[in-house]
């Protein structure tokens, strides 16, 4: 029969030569036709390819290289229906069982044997992995060096001298399958189907070969086979010429290309030995589909070099080849998004399926390029074409979480990325807010790891339940039933029940215990060292938990592939290793080896933006716009792997049939150079600023601008070609709508128009702040959006408001408005970190409860409930109620530590004493409850909550607690207990006296001025026409040495109080109302504050109050610590109020008005 190679570097041409065949084709049009392509973006986009020639594509199924060569064989192969073929994971459990099963006396395996070592807890891995190297090496061998293995199954050695090949060949001929097995590889189905091959009795379609930039010498073997009976349609695209070089004349052009056309010349020279020169096959040379004549591009002046058109000069600076450079992996995928966008923005005709992102290291590209991408707003579509499911697929996540719990890491942070995870989630039936609450649990218990003693004993921790997850399980469901107070001293002293429960809690304590528990107790003892069980039962109590506790959520159905892969993975691990008794180590590593074979695409091939890897058997598709990512030394080309087992490594490597990934990496930059249409960008990482690390770039880039003499003299690129990514997004070059790094991220737009005002002067400032006021506006549509499609008949009228939230609104009214309208936390450090580690020392908040919380429990014990005791017996009390907690150290290190604690302690002394005497016959409330539920842990006095109404009709509904308060007949006490100094009274600049407040007092007037207003007549009653005293207790240890401070105000009138709450509810509630109006800094300067007093006009006030900000942080240390991104912002007269001096006083004046009293 024959066939036909097919060769042109447009894989445009290849593609439409193909359309062409198949509407020749004369087989049954209901029969598939097959065609065998090297990859799933290969497959997309050459069926979109034809599709668009022939109108429709049918029946057309494209098979990668594997099963595509050995369908080829079985089609012809008459007693085909009796063999499968045998995959790496299967052969690789082949392989483990020899290692398993040999003795230690069995000679032919020695070498092997020795690297196994005896068995320990190494051993199972280094069986494993030696199975895995084992594997790779044997199937190159069977692809690439066929005489070799053809040599073993004879019973022959090429070097009957080399031990290692003796232990090879010994453990080939025992692990690979007989010829009369019913699975084999493909080397061995070959081996012996070759020769019996059949022409088809009725017409078959012919044989499509795409794509494939290398052919190993077993393919070309099953080609010439197979073309003697049916017809084999290759269509091969060479990146480069196949005629005489083209770079005779430019000696360094020629080094350069011939290193990088490695990969192209030894391929082309398999095919010409094994396919033309025996007359099997006809060449036939294609035109280009295109021509790119006259295009004086960057890039297509690079593409005509590489292919030997070199016609010189320097680099036109066009935008179509850039080289960006950055200092994280994340900050080149930000970069990466912007310049999508921007060139989106400025190109209409260009669409997402377009671009590709090529990454050369998966592990941390491919992650980042997901989050970056999925993180933009709205999302970039994209997809993941062929990458490792573990980075992407949601079941693959979780299998590896409970493999890790299974082997012994029970830490609080592996447990949550299991309960976390979408597909746990979907088996139980749980939500995202389940999880939140179980973590809040889990923390507030002080679980750090292990199930239980013994098991904490054996990793080298004390042998008690402390810190475990079966005393926080046992404490929890003591907690519904138990009070904690009570316990403190009996029986359950060491238990002490949980107390931060709700009475609704009860079913979510039920289903945390009975699931975690369940999970827990399941796999605890599986990691007791040299435990070894048959893997049959590993994998029958594997796929037991793997039905309990994971299913595929109903909007992720591509996840059915991994899920059918962990069942065959298991299924093929108690297939082959049966009785063999095994670690689970090892066990884990034979079922995530299988994952990462599993197809878990995130999005389909083409739609969106691709995202692939940058290595073989990738055949890059045509792109408009090509990226390369992480196009650094060590990741491309890459070195030549040390393989010392492989022995195709070290003979013949002189041989133009050695190629090795280095090979395949140049001809994969060369062919994005050069199938990149419109654009090329390359994405380097500089020095990496988390890791401190020097990277520099791959020494392609520099040999490709060699070849161009675009390099200076000291071999720098042109500032034309190069760009620096900027470390922040929100940098100044950032916000130049001109700029290669202009970014596209909302938020650091905002902060970026920051340099923008700089630059440009201070008339940008309001457009920056109409930015921030229309963001906050669509986020608060959006939760307003959302609320009404929830419940649409829920009332909106009512917006509660925290006291303490409202509080933080006099401090800090930017930081607390960043915070309430576009969730930006104060400080980018906050979030959920978990903490695995058992505490060594008392650090915050318990070193700081020990000293204001001990004082607090001195005054409620003393004024509650007149027991005499001392600061010091209160403080070792809650050390040790804090130990048994979990949340302090235990044994001797504790000891040491409470020990330092105490000698840190301060008794009150005879002023507080005085103070708590003074108060004589006043009703004393340890808490004052504004709107709160009744709830047994924690007594005080309750009162209603207190609405107001707004004048946009909505309610502000106050909420909140005070503690230590005395309800006299004429006065009312709120004792504050602080660690910080209390101001004094100021002197003016006249010699006048200014009065002067700590925010410590906001609080509790805050909660005085909501009683006053209350609809409750008895609440009312507790303020109404009484002095209200804020006295400030310092703590032992605090910075405060002067004793009680007291602040008296009031009596308060009801009217102005009211007007006071409305102002400071409706600035609160008001999603563009962003005011840099620090309070700290403003009250303490002399300047600023005196004016907010005085009542007075102002002129310059903005002003002063900027320079009063500026010089506050100047200072070591500053007396206001100014959260990170409000300090991104600090220098915006647009965050200033056009009139802040009318803002203070509208919010501080009531209370000036108010202060009757300030002494000690």
């Amino acid at each position: 029969m024959g066939g036909v190679l097919y060769t042109c570097g447009d894989l445009g041409a290849l593609a439409d030569r193909l359309a062409k065949d198949l509407q020749q084709e004369v087989a049954d049009p209901l029969q598939p036709i097959h065609i065998i392509v090297p990859h799933p973006l290969t497959d997309a986009w050459l069926k979109r390819r034809i599709a668009q020639q022939m109108g429709v594509v049918m029946n057309l199924r494209g098979d990668y290289p594997g099963h595509g060569f050995w369908r080829a064989l079985a089609s012809l192969d008459p007693q085909a229906a009796s063999v499968r073929p045998i995959d790496r994971p299967e052969l690789e459990l082949l392989i483990a069982l020899v290692l398993l099963t040999a003795g230690p006396d069995d000679v032919d395996l020695e070498p092997l044997l020795e690297y196994c070592g005896p068995r320990g807890p190494r051993y199972w891995r280094r069986v494993w992995q030696l199975s895995q190297q084992l594997s790779e090496s044997f199937l190159d061998y069977e692809q690439h060096m066929p005489e070799l293995a053809d040599a073993w199954v004879e019973g022959r050695l090429l070097d009957p001298e080399d031990p290692t090949e003796r232990a090879q060949a010994e453990l080939y001929r025992r692990a690979l399958p007989r010829p009369e097995a019913s699975r084999l590889s493909l080397a061995g189905y070959a081996r012996h189907a070759l020769g019996r091959l059949l022409p088809p009795r009725e017409p078959v379609p012919r044989l499509y070969v795409f794509g494939l930039s290398l052919f190993s010498r077993l393919q070309l073997s099953i080609l010439a086979a197979v073309a003697r009976h049916i017809e084999v349609l290759i269509y091969y695209a060479p990146p480069v010429p196949l005629g005489p070089s083209a770079w005779s004349a430019h000696d360094d052009a020629a080094r350069i290309i011939d290193q990088w056309s490695r990969t192209t010349r030894a391929t082309w020279a398999q095919l010409q030995e094994r396919l033309l020169d025996p007359g099997l096959f006809k060449h036939t040379p294609l035109p280009m589909a295109c021509s790119e004549a006259g295009e004086t591009s960057d890039l297509r002046r690079i593409q005509r070099a590489l292919t030997g058109r070199h016609d010189g000069g320097a680099p036109a600076g066009d935008g179509s080849f850039r080289v960006l450079s950055s200092s994280s992996a994340v900050r080149e995928m930000e970069a990466i998004r912007d310049d999508i966008l921007q060139g989106i923005e400025g190109d209409a005709s260009l669409i997402l399926d377009d671009i590709a992102v090529l990454v050369a290291d998966p592990e941390e590209y491919a992650v980042a390029a997901r989050s970056v991408f999925s993180a933009a707003s709205p999302p970039i579509p994209h997809n993941l074409s062929g990458l490792d499911p573990g980075g992407s697929s949601a079941y693959a996540q979780a299998v590896e979480a409970l493999l890790q719990m299974a082997s012994g890491h029970l830490d609080r942070g592996a447990v949550f990325s299991l309960l976390g995870n979408p597909c746990f989630l979907t088996a139980g039936g749980f939500g995202r807010a389940d999880i939140t609450t179980w973590r809040s649990w889990a923390e507030s218990l002080s679980v750090y790891h292990s199930w239980d003693a013994s098991i904490r004993g054996e990793r080298g921790f004390g042998a008690s339940d402390r810190f475990t997850w079966r005393q926080g399980l046992r404490r929890l469901r003591l907690g519904q039933v138990m009070d904690e107070s009570a316990l403190d001293e009996g029986a359950f002293a060491e238990v002490p029940p949980f107390r931060d429960l709700e009475s609704g809690d009860r079913e979510a304590v039920a289903a945390f215990d009975r699931t975690v528990e369940g999970l827990l107790r399941s796999v605890a003892s599986w990691s007791r060292e040299g435990l070894e069980r048959p893997a049959a039962e590993w994998t029958a109590d594997l796929l037991r938990l793997l039905d309990t506790y994971l299913a595929v959520p109903p909007d992720r159905p591509l996840e059915e592939s991994v899920v059918a892969a962990a069942r065959e993975g298991l299924l093929a691990i108690a297939e082959h290793l049966g009785d063999a008794a095994v670690g689970l180590s090892l066990v884990s590593d034979a079922l995530l080896a299988r994952l990462g074979t599993a197809v878990a695409p995130a999005g389909r091939p083409l739609e969106g933006v691709t995202i692939a890897r940058l290595a073989m058997p990738l055949c890059l598709p045509p792109f408009r716009v090509v990226y390369l990512a992480g196009f650094n030394e060590l990741a491309f080309p890459g070195s030549v792997p040390r393989m010392p087992l492989n022995l195709r490594r070290t003979r013949g490597r002189d041989d133009i049939r050695q190629l090795w990934p280095p090979d395949h990496h140049r001809h994969l930059g060369l062919e994005a150079c050069l199938r990149a249409g419109d654009a090329l960008r390359i994405s380097t990482l500089g020095r990496d600023l988390q890791k401190d690390e020097e990277h520099f770039p791959s020494p392609m880039l520099a040999q490709l601008m060699r070849l161009m003499g675009w390099l200076d003299a000291d071999g720098e690129l042109p500032a034309s070609l190069s760009v620096q990514v900027p470390l922040h997004a929100s940098s100044r070059e950032c916000l130049d709508d001109a700029s290669p790094s202009r970014t596209y991220s909302s938020w650091d737009q905002i902060l970026g128009w920051r340099w923008r005002a700089q630059r440009e002067g201070a008339d940008l400032a309001p457009a920056l702040a109409q930015e921030v006021r229309l963001a906050a506006e669509e986020r608060l549509a959006v939760r307003r959006l959302d609320s009404d499609l929830a419940m649409p008949g829920r009332e909106r009228e009512r917006e509660r408001v925290p006291l303490g939230r409202l509080s933080k609104f006099l401090e800090e009214p930017l930081a607390e408005a960043l915070r309430r309208h576009l969730r930006i936390k104060e400080d980018p450090s906050d979030g959920a970190a978990v903490e695995d580690r058992e505490p060594l020392q008392a650090a915050f908040p318990e070193n700081y409860n020990l000293h204001v919380g001990a004082l607090s429990t001195y005054v409620q014990k003393r004024a509650g409930e007149g027991a005499a005791v001392t600061l010091a017996e209160i403080a070792q009390q809650d050390y040790l109620s804090g130990a048994r907690r979990g949340r302090l150290p235990e044994g001797p290190i504790g000891k040491v530590d409470l020990d330092h604690a105490l000698s840190q302690l301060k008794e009150p002394g005879e002023w507080a004493e005085e103070y708590l005497a003074g108060l004589g016959k006043a009703e004393y409330a340890p808490r004052l409850i504004l709107g709160g539920a009744q709830s047994r842990e924690v007594p005080g006095v309750r009162v209603p909550a207190t609405c107001l109404p707004l004048e946009d009709g909505r309610l502000a509904e106050l909420r909140g607690s005070v503690e230590h308060w005395w309800f006299g007949h004429n006065e009312v006490h709120a004792l504050c207990i602080t660690r910080s100094q209390a101001p004094r009274t100021q002197i003016g600049p006249k010699g006048n006296l200014i009065p002067v407040f700590p925010r410590t007092v906001f609080l509790p007037f805050l909660m005085a001025s909501a009683l006053l207003v209350n609809d409750d007549a008895e609440a009312r009653a507790r303020i109404e026409g009484k002095v209200l005293f804020v006295d400030i207790l310092p703590s032992p240890g605090g910075e405060n040495t002067r004793g009680i401070i007291s602040y008296g105000f009031g009596p308060l009138d009801r009217d102005r109080t009211a007007s006071h709450l409305r102002d400071l509810c409706r600035d609160f509630l008001n999603p563009t109302c962003f005011q840099l109006l620090p309070f700290t800094p403003i009250a303490d300067d002399h300047d600023a504050w005196s004016k907010v007093v005085d009542g007075e006009e102002a002129s310059g006030y903005r002003d002063l109050i900027l320079a009063v900000i500026e010089e506050d942080q100047e200072r070591q240390p500053t007396r206001w610590r100014m959260p990170e991104r409000v300090r991104l912002l600090r220098d915006l007269l647009a965050f200033v109020p056009d009139d802040p001096l009318a803002v203070l006083r509208s919010r501080f004046g009531p209370i000036l008005e108010a202060l009757v009293k300030e002494g000690e």
